[in-house]
């Protein structure tokens, strides 16, 4: 008597989940331009903060000039003095400040090389009408290894996708690990992110002399607050939280650093979530460490700030969700404690035994 060998059979996928799953790609392919693009598309000012020193008696006249001719790309105003210029320029409250008695022009390229050079424009046609030789002045530069003063941009980008992927992998493979496991192993690699990046920047390729420790510190902050912000999301929405993550962190989060083209040169919604989003405020803070002796860090670190709280947030009503409390006295546990020889990193399904099941062995089924 033969036996026929069994047959398998393929299990059909319905149509309706094929279609829903090309629905990511297209909003890839969508979004990256879409956001990119709007973005970045024919950068000029806007509402460009420049100074006129009254240094002259025509300084208003031409700051009133500068108004009625630049409309809404510029926001012109007067300074009594060059020591308040420069002052304001450290602090980056402007973009450049015209000392019209003399033809200097105060800038600091430090805080963007693309903002000082339309700033310059803008009183070259100024100097031009008066007949004075345009001095440029230059208070702030980058490093000479980063001369277009971007390269942290490249720091800040490595750590948030890092971060996000951090947690997005722990979802994956480790998705009913306790939460405090997964804040520590998130801490180690946010840690060891912010000395890999830092050896990469200063001793390998040289693009930074100064400032190590802010700079390893903001990218381990950086990369610590995206991954608990993801984390978060994971535990409240599920898989869609990979969406959620790719967009804040990356189709929103890179354009709005204000690096690769400055808030001021972008349009209106970019410059809000300059503002709003992690790597914005991280992009700011790094710039403000490096070149600016860490003038005017406190918003950019209350912003990260506020996003790590919300992370938090996120996952304390994760937890609320996903371990209900037991009746008081039942002696129950949804997870049955840590025995001296268990790995750190355990995954937990719905179907694990609890403290009171017996043993099963393997002639009897599942329950």
């Amino acid at each position: 008597m033969s036996v026929q060998p069994q047959q398998l059979s393929a299990k059909k996928i319905p149509t309706k989940f094929v279609l829903l799953a090309m629905l990511f790609p297209l909003f890839m392919a969508f979004a990256y331009p879409g956001s990119y693009v709007s973005a970045f598309y024919n950068p000029h000012p806007r509402d460009m903060k420049v100074e006129v020193i009254e240094t002259s008696p025509q300084a208003s006249q031409i700051s009133q000039e500068i108004t009625a001719e630049a409309d809404d790309a510029t926001d012109v105003s007067t300074v009594p003095d060059v020591d308040t210029a420069k002052d304001d320029l450290r602090h980056l409250d402007t973009r450049a400040a015209y000392d019209p008695s003399t033809g200097d022009l105060y800038v600091a390229s430090a805080g963007s090389r693309q903002a000082t050079q339309a700033a310059q424009g803008i009183f070259e046609s100024v100097a031009k009408q008066s007949g004075t030789s345009l001095n440029v002045k230059d208070i702030k530069t980058p490093s000479e290894n980063d001369s277009t003063g971007t390269s942290f941009l490249y720091l800040i980008i490595g750590a948030t996708i890092a971060g996000y992927m951090t947690a997005t992998m722990l979802n994956a493979f480790g998705p009913r690990t306790r939460v405090r496991t997964r804040l520590a192993v998130q801490a180690v690699m946010a840690v060891a992110a912010g000395v890999v990046e830092t050896a990469i920047s200063y001793a390998v390729f040289g693009s930074f002399d100064a400032h190590i420790m802010p700079v390893a510190l903001i990218i381990t902050g950086t990369f610590f607050t995206a991954s608990v912000v993801q984390m978060g999301l994971f535990d409240i929405i599920g898989q869609a939280a990979s969406l959620i993550g790719l967009t804040i962190f990356v189709i929103l989060g890179i354009p709005a650093t204000g690096v690769a083209v400055s808030y001021d040169m972008m349009p209106g919604f970019f410059r809000v979530m300059n503002q709003l989003l992690p790597t914005g405020a991280s992009s700011e803070l790094m710039r403000r460490s490096l070149y600016f002796d860490g003038n005017g860090v406190g918003t950019p670190i209350l912003v990260l700030a506020v996003w790590l709280l919300i992370g938090a947030g996120l996952l304390w009503m994760g937890s609320l969700r996903s371990r209900p409390v037991p009746p008081m006295g039942s002696g129950e546990d949804r997870r049955p404690p840590r025995t001296s020889d268990e790995p750190l990193l355990t995954a937990y399904t719905d179907d694990a035994p609890s403290p009171g099941d017996e043993p099963r062995t393997a002639s009897q089924p599942a329950r």
